[in-house]
């Protein structure tokens, strides 16, 4: 039976696979995932309704999640192991790559919703030195580690952002055109506090593809990409939803109808009685 559920899946987008998941119930759902191999899995995990996601992981061997953390981008790590038992997440950090755990376990002192919270520490940077031949060698270097490679920064020994170059400029320019000569140093980046709804307020005027993130000496710590401003437009145009419905996040996340009635009873005893206070007065 697995063979075939898994011929089935073979085909499918990890999007696809994640869409029919959040469709089953939590044991079916867990042994759909436990039956990808890791790369799909991890690819299929950051897909998971955040809820469903907290209970499949439940489910899931130690060593077969370090090996999907291993091929996340260090974000969507980041969340992932925020979610998990403290001694689950610290046997993760500790079985997977090094340098890996210490951008990871950077990225998890930072607040939840802040830019540091969301923002990937893997980017392509380049000294300020150099020219546009070693800059599409350093792109070419980390092609296989780093998705949506959109831009290269230029950086000071100090790892002080001053100019961006686009992939484009790469394209048009001889190899040996000092990288300054091209670079854009009309710097558009969001500080490592800011909030996320801030930093998509930002990324949407100035349609951005892909902001850096910079601390208060203006040092590159990370860059934020549009998949992860789509996930916090989501997340806040949902939370203003609630909010106009009344609603509060533990009862939108609640499954009991029972629990939802008793938090929200007070309210609509007193609701009642004003009508009634109304239509006495009418």
């Amino acid at each position: 039976a697995s063979e075939s559920i898994l011929n089935i899946l073979a085909d499918m987008h990890s999007a696809d696979i994640a869409e029919i998941i959040n469709r089953m119930r939590v044991d079916d759902g867990s042994y759909i995932f436990n039956l990808l191999d890791n790369e799909t899995a991890s690819e299929v995990i950051t897909e998971i309704d955040e809820e469903l996601r907290e209970k499949i992981l439940q489910n899931v061997d130690k060593n077969k999640l370090t090996d999907i953390v291993d091929e996340l981008d260090s974000d969507d790590a980041t969340d992932l192991l925020s979610e998990l038992p403290d001694t689950v997440a610290e046997h993760v950090l500790t079985n997977i790559d090094k340098e890996y755990s210490e951008d990871v376990k950077e990225l998890l002192k930072y607040p939840e919703d802040s830019a540091g919270g969301i923002m990937n520490s893997d980017f392509v940077s380049i000294s300020h030195t150099a020219t546009i031949e070693d800059a599409i060698n350093e792109i070419r270097k980390f092609s296989e580690e780093i998705d949506h490679i959109f831009q290269i920064y230029v950086l000071k020994p100090d790892e002080e952002l001053i100019g961006v170059v686009l992939l484009k400029t790469l394209l048009i320019h001889p190899l040996h055109t000092k990288i300054t000569e091209v670079m854009e140093e009309d710097l558009i980046y969001v500080t490592v506090d800011m909030d996320q709804e801030q930093v998509a307020n930002i990324m949407e005027k100035y349609d951005l593809v892909a902001v850096p993130v910079v601390n208060e000496k203006k040092q590159m710590l990370g860059r934020i990409t549009v998949d992860d401003i789509i996930d916090v437009i989501q997340e806040e145009a949902s939370e203003d939803i609630q909010k106009m419905a009344g609603l509060s996040e533990e009862e939108e996340t609640s499954y009991s109808a029972f629990r939802v009635s008793r938090i929200r009873l007070p309210w609509l005893l007193v609701a009642l009685t004003g009508q009634l206070v109304s239509a006495i007065v009418l």
